[in-house]
């Protein structure tokens, strides 16, 4: 699986365990670039509480 980090938050927990199963993409990336994604979009509806990110 070949991606970069700013599509990851579009794939499914498939492909994502595929990628993290293939070498396609490390849980260090993908655990960023969903962080990333949280920054991006969570200020717009408010659904998170409380995020640990440094606990990721």
């Amino acid at each position: 699986m070949t991606t970069t980090s700013p599509e990851l938050h579009w794939r499914s927990a498939a492909e994502l365990g595929a990628g993290l199963v293939d070498g396609g993409v490390s849980s260090v990336e993908l655990t960023e670039a969903l962080i990333r994604r949280c920054d991006d979009v969570e200020p717009h509806i408010g659904a998170i509480l409380h995020r640990t990110d440094e606990r990721a």
